[in-house]
């Protein structure tokens, strides 16, 4: 095996066993489960780093451009927003949802082909960086988002709020988190679709081909542009729109593997 797949595979283990790390501290309540979770979580996404840059130095390029390649990065950018997230709100539950989408996110990459090769001719253009990187910020935001509603929807059914050290209602911590993170995954969403217009008009000629992925991205921003009409609308509680942010991860799952794998188009490859 090479280095490279000897730490990706380290780091799916390890990923693995803070998921269980973190399921043991929601369901007892074990605050040391807790901090062996987020310990393993920071060890595994060093180690995935790690393996990101041996494949960056194996391929000569930076490795975005397979569908291997992508859900690694994927993954790897859900576990950086939910360290960043957790610094600054200590919000220790997310782990037990995060997790699990990295898990399956990182699943789905070990199931595709990993040999490395060459780069296509249309996508030898500058262009694919900023939409890839922005693609990757864009979904991450947006799992993060799902995973920040699902724990709101679950202590509001319980009727758990409460009091974070700020002084804030913990369920109003979560609404404007998930609020917070779906603004910048639309921001980067929007730039995708520009970038990747950019991309196609210099590598097809048209910035528009009404390929499969180009039509789910617009219907994912359609999604989220109604989440936000939804949002302003007073007759809405967070309880609505919490649901919305998880529908509209669904739709974005869809766009990232449906689109890819079950209709062909320009992007399949």
């Amino acid at each position: 095996m090479s280095i490279e797949s000897i730490l990706f595979n380290t780091a799916c283990f390890m990923y693995v066993a803070s998921m269980f790390a973190f399921f043991m501290y929601y369901i007892l309540g074990n605050i040391s489960s807790y901090k062996v979770g987020i310990w393993v979580m920071r060890a595994a996404f060093f180690i995935h780093t790690a393996a990101i840059i041996a494949r960056s130095i194996n391929a000569k390029y930076i490795p975005l451009t397979n569908q291997f390649e992508f859900a690694s990065f994927f993954a790897w950018g859900i576990c950086l927003l939910f360290l960043l997230i957790d610094k600054k709100y200590g919000i220790k539950a997310l782990g037990t949802f995060i997790s699990p989408i990295v898990t399956f996110i990182l699943l789905y990459a070990a199931a595709q082909p990993k040999e490395i090769r060459p780069l296509l001719p249309v996508i030898q253009n500058n262009w694919i960086l900023a939409h890839v990187l922005t693609a990757v910020l864009s979904y991450g935001t947006f799992a993060s988002a799902c995973a920040v509603s699902v724990i709101y929807l679950i202590h509001e059914r319980s009727g758990r709020d409460q009091v974070s050290p700020s002084g804030f209602k913990h369920l109003h911590v979560l609404s404007i988190l998930s609020h917070r993170l779906i603004s910048l995954g639309f921001v980067t969403l929007t730039a995708v679709i520009i970038s990747g217009a950019i991309w196609a008009e210099r590598a097809w000629g048209s910035y528009w081909q009404w390929d499969p992925k180009e039509t789910w991205s617009l219907i994912t921003w359609i999604v989220y542009t109604i989440y936000f009409h939804i949002r302003t609308n007073r007759r809405c509680n967070s309880k609505a729109t919490a649901w919305y942010a998880i529908v509209g991860f669904i739709t974005v799952l869809f766009a990232y593997i449906g689109a890819n794998t079950l209709l062909a188009g320009y992007h399949s490859y």
